[in-house]
């Protein structure tokens, strides 16, 4: 009887320390422009036939989403198209070449969040970073061409 008691409490002590006890952990995406253009993201709604958000960012230059609480009950893991505000878009480079993503699984559709690398910032703060590069630029095709 004792061993049982024993073994019932080190599994409640195990279970009490593995529980955050209620601290919020937080998270926000970025997007970072490392292809030496100009990059333009048009999202799209198929739903709606239009166009949703415009985001521009320059070379060696990044855009990050608003935070979100990211820990639960309160939030959860909130995916990329929610703050593309579109199921497709557009990647356009210096308007002269263009990447193009819809709501298929590619390894480098933008608003897919397993295509962000987790970045720890502190024990309450985290990053999804995705990073446009040359070989980006390289793989667009030329528009109108």
């Amino acid at each position: 009887m004792k061993a049982t008691h024993f073994h019932l409490l080190i599994i409640l002590t195990a279970t009490l320390m593995s529980c955050d006890m209620g601290k919020k952990t937080y998270s926000r995406y970025e997007i970072v422009n490392n292809s030496g253009y100009t990059v333009v993201l048009r999202s799209f709604s198929r739903e709606s036939s239009g166009e949703e958000k415009t985001i521009i960012i320059h070379p060696s230059h990044s855009w990050e989403s608003e935070k979100f609480t990211s820990s639960e009950p309160e939030g959860g893991l909130i995916y990329p198209d929610y703050f593309l505000e579109g199921d497709s878009i557009r990647v356009e480079f210096n308007n002269e070449k263009v990447l193009t993503f819809i709501g298929t699984y590619s390894e480098r559709n933008i608003l897919y969040e397993e295509n962000y690398e987790l970045i720890i910032k502190d024990d309450q703060n985290t990053l999804r970073q995705f990073i446009l590069s040359d070989l980006d630029y390289e793989a667009a095709e030329v528009i109108g061409g």
